[in-house]
């Protein structure tokens, strides 16, 4: 089975390059993180209707990713150093909220194999994004900074959690988000 889209036009107008009318690869290459470039194209992708790439949302949807995933490994990064000497806990019994967060990002995984195999690219990429979504939930309702000051344990079992789970939503970024995800998977995997 072969997958076919629809048409991706330019601001609303079809792309031109007799006309210089077009998005051109060098440019955008030089200019942007080829991620970037690759996870708006897939947010944007003509899968059931023509659909448009817009200057403003590339930079939009660039920033909400990295607002999602980059916040969400500095704060935990940072923390993880100052109340964990760097070393997260490796192994940890799931309470029942860490456990719920694994939980939906199985969940999240299972619909990204899904839509690959129905040629919904645009579902795979904004599923695993929705993980990292999760994640930042999860350790705004933990709030480890403030949890060590009077349960130092806790916060440390909370972003040993964090850590995990980046590890595991990293893993559905891999096709569409391959040096991110490496990067993640590589920070927080360590050994014995």
């Amino acid at each position: 089975e072969i997958p076919a889209n629809e048409f991706l036009n330019l601001e609303g107008k079809k792309f031109s390059t007799s006309r210089n009318y077009a998005v051109w690869l060098g440019d955008i290459a030089r200019d942007y993180n080829p991620e970037y470039v690759r996870y708006y194209l897939t947010t944007c992708i003509p899968e059931t209707a023509d659909a448009n790439f817009y200057w403003k949302e590339f930079q939009s949807r660039s920033n909400d990713l990295c607002d999602t995933i980059w916040n969400l490994l500095s704060r935990t990064v940072t923390l993880i150093i100052k109340y964990m000497n760097g070393q997260p806990l490796q192994n940890i019994e799931l309470t029942w909220a860490a456990q719920e967060l694994f939980t939906n990002i199985k969940t999240i995984s299972d619909s990204v194999a899904l839509s690959t195999e129905t040629y919904h690219f645009r579902d795979w990429v904004q599923s695993a994004v929705e993980s990292f979504k999760l994640i930042n939930w999860f350790i705004a309702q933990a709030a480890p900074r403030e949890t060590a000051k009077s349960n130092p344990d806790q916060a440390a079992y909370d972003l040993s959690v964090v850590a995990h789970a980046i590890v595991h939503a990293a893993s559905i970024l891999a096709p569409y988000l391959p040096e991110t995800s490496r990067q993640l998977i590589t920070l927080f995997t360590w050994s014995d």
